[in-house]
């Protein structure tokens, strides 16, 4: 039986569609292969297709991509659109946002937004910045984002009234936020969200309560994940010879810091998506809400 709240019980299920090993490597100052993850990313995205198609009859839902990611991958971009899934923009780069002035900021949204459409041959209407890597305060990063986009998800906040006073200030109703609202799913717990490593590293009930006081405070319930967080084979791993050039303690740390995204807790995230959903409705396409 499927649970509802004053909201109904529908919830957005998006993907964070990233190459790890890229970012990790360019983070790292090191030269990233050119189709270093070419099959593992293949591979992410016909498990989360295949869960849609087979489970819940076909539902569509969001990919969040970066610019660089389509100009890598042009193929995997219009197998994700063709087969009706929204391309949204995860910035071109998977950078913080805040780091890089305007003008920056600006020219990397246009270089993304490019090489998107012209890959998904659609209208890119959505964002959502790496890291949730933007603030309520943040106002003339808001000011570009709704420049170009009609939505935005980057946002992780609770205060509402920061909410509204930004969406003020912008003052567009042509533009929305919808942000990921973390929320405390037992009195003794920190905040938390419903999706990545808190998915992964927890008990589904923690995420299904997130989802459950999210709904009830009319909240858009949102569930987010990562292309690494679905396959449990190491298959994004940055291994210790492609960390040459690194110091011997920062190779041995990023080898183990790697293993809370690709193996910790990797091998029950659909059965918990699963769990979820059994509960709860896919919403869908972000652009449609």
């Amino acid at each position: 039986m499927k649970i509802k709240s004053k909201l109904g019980n529908k919830v957005y299920l998006s993907i964070d569609f990233e190459d790890f090993s890229y970012d990790l490597k360019r983070r790292l100052g090191l030269k990233p292969n050119n189709q270093n993850n070419k099959k593992a990313l293949w591979q992410s995205y016909e498990i989360i297709n295949n869960f849609l198609e087979l489970n819940h009859g076909g539902a569509k839902i969001t990919f969040f991509c970066t610019g660089v990611l389509a100009n890598k991958y042009p193929n995997l971009i219009k197998k994700i659109s063709n087969d009706g899934h929204e391309i949204a923009c995860h910035y071109n780069f998977h950078d913080s946002v805040r780091d890089e002035d305007l003008k920056e900021f600006e020219k990397n949204i246009v270089l993304a937004i490019t090489a998107l459409e012209k890959q998904s041959n659609n209208k890119v209407t959505g964002f959502r910045a790496p890291y949730f890597s933007i603030k309520t305060s943040d106002v003339n990063h808001f000011k570009i984002i709704s420049k170009y986009f009609k939505y935005d998800a980057s946002l992780n906040t609770n205060n509402q009234l920061e909410i509204e006073s930004l969406e003020r200030i912008i003052n567009s109703n042509k533009f929305k936020l919808i942000p990921v609202v973390a929320e405390k799913p037992y009195l003794v717990f920190p905040y938390m969200k419903s999706g990545g490593s808190y998915l992964k590293l927890f008990h589904v009930h923690f995420a299904e309560k997130v989802i459950s006081k999210n709904l009830i405070k009319k909240r858009v319930a949102q569930v987010y994940l990562h292309p690494y967080e679905v396959v449990s084979d190491l298959s994004f791993y940055l291994s210790w010879k492609e960390m040459s050039g690194l110091s011997f303690h920062k190779k041995l740390y990023w080898l183990i810091r790697q293993s809370q995204w690709h193996l910790i807790g990797n091998k029950s995230v659909m059965r918990k998506l699963e769990n979820i959903f059994s509960k709860y409705e896919i919403g869908g396409k972000m652009n449609s809400i």
